[in-house]
């Protein structure tokens, strides 16, 4: 399984958080951490190159705190169209996993 994989045009990228710690809100903030780091070497902007994002949620309660810290990590920049779903995660002390396709 890929983590993430680059065209000359896009990028795709998927995770989940490394340590699952029982909080929505930190495992979320792991996820962005790989993210970044894939988007980064991936040569993408972040400013304009977030097209779609795919979050699954273990708990769609969780909406808010993962989407506190999603604002937070989207900032003044252009947000990617993204949806949001409820899901049976593959473990059970996965909280959130999130997807993103980037242009490059």
């Amino acid at each position: 399984m890929s983590l993430a994989l680059a065209t000359d045009c896009w990028m795709t990228v998927c995770a989940t958080a490394p340590e699952r710690v029982p909080d929505v809100a930190d495992q979320t903030r792991q996820v962005l951490d790989i993210l970044d780091y894939y988007l980064e070497e991936s040569g993408v902007s972040m400013d304009d190159g977030l097209l779609t994002a795919m979050v699954w949620l273990k708990d769609i309660t969780d909406y808010a705190a993962m989407n506190d810290v999603w604002n937070d990590w989207i900032g003044e920049r252009s947000a990617p169209v993204r949806c949001c779903l409820q899901a049976n995660m593959a473990r059970p002390e996965m909280l959130v996993e999130i997807k993103l396709i980037a242009a490059r």
